[in-house]
């Protein structure tokens, strides 16, 4: 009898272990809303991929998944749960369904909208979605919003203030807010929703409508316990998915423009934003030349969206230009604001120094073991870089094709790289006879994105990334973004901003 005893009560013991080592355990809630019902086909089909890399996790216990997806006349609400009894067709899901009737354990719920075309972005949806997607008090919440964003104006048809209003009605503090659109790394917008969430995960330039790469959420299932630590490994698994030295999954989409992303410590963002407002209160207004000069130089440091400027990059012009030099304090203020954002520490993609043989020589060039760029390859050629043009003519050379060539005077820098390439090859030819002058060189890519991590305590920037573009335009990021205030263009929705009140960004 003693014995029995003996086993029920290590069983028991065990029982209470096993319990305590489960409780203690975090538990992380995502929540995913595709917005954009009314937004054309292609969309609509992105949002369908996207689906298929949410249907390849496996949630349990630690890691719950819900969907939320916006269209015209409804909305459909999935909750994933591998262990219910419950089966539902995954149909409702999708715009176009890749394969009918494949039933999904959990709860699938339509819900009709009153009024067709309404957003989903509205307090009654969300709501509802926010109590059945975070139901325990205790988890790790990730929130992610895919849409098209619009910076300082919100997403598709919610202005920011908006946003702001609907997130803190939830009464939710998001460990992390991905706002997976474009636009949307900007000291304005972190700024706005520093109260909705711990951290903030956002690109600084247009994003791709392959968005994030999902499947990195299946770490979430290992219980992690540091916020910070997920929040910098989803940064480093986007910028990998869409590099092609690493053979990204997304990779193939990259192809003139980079793929950008930033975490923000929105805890640590309200005292940068002072340093900010000290740096608008010293320079009180640019003079026509200094404004002139911003101008002149902006195409080196806006995004795709012309209203916007890399911070860094702009808070570099300013800090080197001699028109500024004559005004100390926004000099100082502009350097501070750099060493904050340890912009020294970032790394560039690979510049080349080439130096000919004599001088006014013709540089001859190709790509990928000079399979790529001759002049009948006009897709490669219409997207050479910057630096490698004006081209001067076409040269005989390998394969027997005619390959562009550059005159070089007597040393040039070049950041010879379109997105897709990995080997770069020169030689030199005579500008008059057109004959080889020099051996080939090769130039191999060692790496196509760059990849932050920050070492200064009270930098808001955790980490960031960028893939390299074309040539010199993918070094330009270093995490936040910002309204170029040369442009003296703010609109209402700007001026309304948190940001803007207290700094008076937009009077510059």
């Amino acid at each position: 009898m003693l014995r029995i005893l003996s086993i029920h009560a290590l069983l028991f013991v065990a029982f209470l272990s096993s319990s305590a080592s489960y409780a203690s355990e975090a538990i992380w809630e995502v929540g995913v809303v595709f917005l954009g019902a009314t937004l054309p086909d292609d969309y609509q089909r992105d949002i369908d991929r996207n689906l298929l890399e949410l249907a390849a996790l496996s949630p349990n216990h630690r890691f719950r998944l819900s969907i939320l997806r916006d269209f015209p006349e409804r909305s459909v609400f999935y909750a994933v749960d591998p262990a219910s009894p419950d089966l539902h067709e995954w149909d409702s899901l999708f715009f176009e369904i890749p394969h009918p009737g494949i039933p999904v354990p959990g709860d699938l719920e339509i819900w009709t909208k009153d009024k067709n075309g309404e957003s989903i972005l509205r307090e009654n949806y969300l709501k509802l979605f926010f109590q059945r997607a975070f139901s325990e008090e205790e988890s790790r919440k990730i929130l992610i919003l895919y849409g098209h964003g619009h910076a300082h104006d919100g997403l598709e048809k919610v202005s920011l203030m908006e946003l702001k209003t609907l997130l803190s009605k939830s009464g939710i503090r998001f460990d992390i807010l991905w706002l997976d659109a474009c636009f949307m790394a900007t000291v304005e917008v972190a700024y706005e929703l520093r109260e909705t969430a711990h951290y903030l995960i956002a690109s600084e330039e247009a994003e791709f409508a392959a968005g994030t790469p999902f499947d990195a959420l299946q770490a979430l299932a290992e219980s992690p316990e540091n916020v910070e630590t997920i929040g910098s490994d989803l940064i480093r698994r986007f910028i990998e998915s869409y590099s092609y030295l690493k053979s990204g999954s997304q990779h193939r989409v990259v192809l003139s423009s980079p793929a950008t992303v930033t975490l923000i410590n929105l805890e640590k963002i309200s005292s940068f934003v002072d340093r900010l407002a000290h740096f608008s209160k010293a320079v009180g207004r640019f003079s026509p030349e200094q404004r002139a000069s911003l101008k002149q130089s902006n195409i080196r440091r806006r995004t795709e969206r012309g209203d916007l400027a890399d911070l860094g990059s702009l808070m570099r012009a300013i800090s080197t230009h001699r028109l500024f030099s004559e005004q100390p304090e926004v000099h100082r203020s502009a350097r501070e604001i750099l060493d904050l954002l340890e912009v020294r520490n970032w790394k560039a993609g690979l510049r080349v120094l080439i130096q000919p043989p004599i001088e006014n020589s013709l540089m001859v060039f190709g790509y990928e073991n000079w399979t790529r760029g001759d002049q009948g390859d006009l897709e490669t050629v219409e997207r050479l870089p910057a630096s490698l043009k004006p081209i001067s003519d076409f040269i005989s050379g390998p394969r027997n094709l005619f390959w562009p060539a550059r005159r070089v005077q007597k040393r040039l820098y070049v950041s010879p790289f379109p997105v897709d390439f990995l080997s770069f090859h020169i030689f030199f030819a005579d500008p008059v006879t057109r004959k080889a002058i020099s051996e080939p060189v090769t130039y191999e890519r060692l790496s196509d994105f760059s990849l932050f991590i920050s070492e200064e305590e009270n930098n808001p920037i955790v980490s960031s990334g960028y893939t390299h573009g074309t040539g010199s335009q993918g070094e330009r990021y270093t995490g936040l973004g910002i309204l170029d205030p040369s442009l003296g263009n703010a609109n209402l929705h700007y001026i309304e901003t948190d940001f803007a009140k207290e700094t008076g960004w937009g009077n510059l």
